[in-house]
């Protein structure tokens, strides 16, 4: 069995230990002989002006790592660039969320084979793993599972 493990909470070069649960929860897998790909669901600057509002405001794109405490995480990167970001404001939320849910999907269908089952860790904005899982699992015709932490579901 192969299990496509998205996550939106993932090792980034700016901080290691982002996620680091995560992490230490892939490598029990491992050792237990899990057959898992770890996809880390991430956003990559698009367009100059963009990246000089970002780096006025302090706020880069986080930059995966792939490789952390021996496990590997696969990125997958949607590009955002000022106009996704003005636009974003003036859609609905549902509409921004099925936007980067199908751009995010796009991009699973074109780099990994079909898995027998999706566990996504997070529904955390501006692109929720348990959404995107929903998307890929009614394609891919298997099932899914979302981990969320904290008391409320929104």
């Amino acid at each position: 069995m192969k299990i496509l493990f998205l996550t939106n909470l993932f090792p980034k070069r700016e901080n290691p230990n982002s996620g680091i649960f995560i992490t230490k929860r892939l490598k029990e897998h491992e050792k237990l002989g899990v057959d898992f790909t770890a996809v880390s669901l991430a956003f990559r600057n698009k367009g100059r002006l963009l990246s000089l509002l970002r780096s006025l405001l302090h706020k880069p794109f986080e930059i995966p790592l792939e490789e952390l405490e021996g496990v590997s995480f696969k990125p997958v990167f949607v590009e955002r660039g000022l106009f996704d970001v003005v636009i974003q404001k003036f859609w609905t939320m549902k509409k921004a969320l099925e936007n980067f849910t199908d751009r995010f999907a796009e991009q699973i269908f074109q780099k990994f084979p079909k898995h027998n089952i999706i566990h996504a860790h997070g529904m955390y904005l501006p692109a929720p793993a348990g959404v995107v899982a929903r998307k890929v699992s009614e394609i891919w015709n298997v099932p899914y599972v979302v981990t969320f932490h904290w008391d409320y579901v929104s």
